[in-house]
């Protein structure tokens, strides 16, 4: 989680940085989308902690059964109900 994040304080400081420079620059039109990008880069970073939040309530061992769990996860094979298979004489062949 530190590195999720160490990584949207770097993508959060690069966005200050540029809307530093268009208020400075006067740039209205960027200010207000450099704005609402950080805006957005907040939200976006508090979801993401809730998650893993979440996630680490659920798996208090630091997440490596979640990882286990999903290694046995995809190792299962799909099979389709009997009911909804066609039987083999009504596919149709591509020659």
């Amino acid at each position: 989680m530190d590195q999720i994040l160490l990584r949207g304080k770097f993508v959060g400081s690069g966005i200050t940085h540029l809307l530093d420079k268009a208020e400075a620059a006067g740039d209205d039109e960027t200010t207000a989308l450099l704005t609402w990008l950080a805006a957005v880069q907040l939200q976006e970073e508090a979801v993401i902690v809730d998650m893993l939040e979440r996630v680490l309530a659920l798996f208090p061992d630091g997440g490596d059964r979640l990882f286990e769990m999903d290694k046995e996860l995809a190792v299962r094979k799909f099979e389709a109900p009997a009911t909804l298979r066609r039987p083999a004489s009504s596919r149709i062949l591509v020659g």
